[in-house]
């Protein structure tokens, strides 16, 4: 049986008033270029964004900057733990095209379908971001206990092994808003993707499901592993793991 995230209500409205939500970010609080995307004080990357998902995980291409995804560690045992914060609005209009252009190529309607994305529809659309994310804990749990595959690529890999935690999405702003004032929220996995049921309050019936597609990401951050639990000297579980920020090495 799905369980909803949605609990936790009451910090999420505490955050959302805090960064307000449903008012434009000013320029001070955010940065936009073609390599990365920062938002309160921590840079994501941008680099194939178009090619990664929530629990995707690869080689970090340090020439590059960007994730070469090998694999993901599985939208059904991340699920559970997906949480978000949004919706941020951004003055499309001030931004350089090069910029806005240089990762998704998707966003996410009212509905749950999905529509093209370039500096032209941000501009005309009512467009927003929205942050979904799985906690450093869960991550690597699930790496541990449920993705093999995940964690021998994680082993022969070495320091160069990175997951993805979270991700921005670019949505209409009524599906985003809909999601932060929702009674609830049920996430479940598919084989294409996370996918959200948003629920209207007092109603247990679904008012809106979307499923977050590849295409779909505007920036995300990345975990690495700090340290390995061992045996003999060999590796067997991840003790530890640090995020990894666009300019870290």
């Amino acid at each position: 049986m799905r369980k909803s995230f949605f609990n936790g209500v009451g910090l999420l409205a505490i955050f959302t008033f805090l960064f307000g939500a449903f008012t434009t970010v000013g320029a001070k609080e955010i940065k936009l270029k073609d390599k990365y995307f920062q938002f309160s004080g921590v840079k994501y990357w941008r680099g194939k964004a178009e090619n990664v998902e929530i629990g995707s995980y690869g080689e970090k291409k340090t020439s590059g900057k960007y994730l070469a995804v090998q694999g993901d560690i599985g939208t059904k045992n991340i699920s559970k733990a997906v949480k978000h914060v949004g919706p941020i609005s951004i003055n499309w209009s001030q931004q350089k095209t090069k910029d806005v252009q240089a990762s998704a190529t998707l966003y996410v309607k009212k509905g749950g379908a999905t529509a093209g994305f370039n500096h032209k529809k941000a501009k005309s659309a009512k467009l927003k971001l929205m942050k979904f994310f799985v906690n450093e804990g869960k991550l690597k749990d699930v790496i541990n206990k449920k993705s093999k595959k995940a964690l021998n690529y994680a082993k022969d890999e070495g320091g160069d092994f990175r997951v993805v935690s979270e991700i921005w999405v670019v949505m209409e702003a009524e599906i985003a808003e809909e999601i932060v004032n929702s009674g609830s929220v049920d996430v479940s996995g598919t084989a294409k993707g996370v996918k959200f049921d948003v629920k209207a309050k007092g109603s247990s019936k679904t008012s809106t499901s979307f499923t977050l597609p590849a295409g779909s990401t505007f920036a995300y951050l990345m975990h690495k592993v700090k340290k390995w639990n061992k045996k003999k000297m060999k590796k067997t579980t991840i003790k530890n793991m640090e995020d990894d920020q666009y300019g870290s090495r």
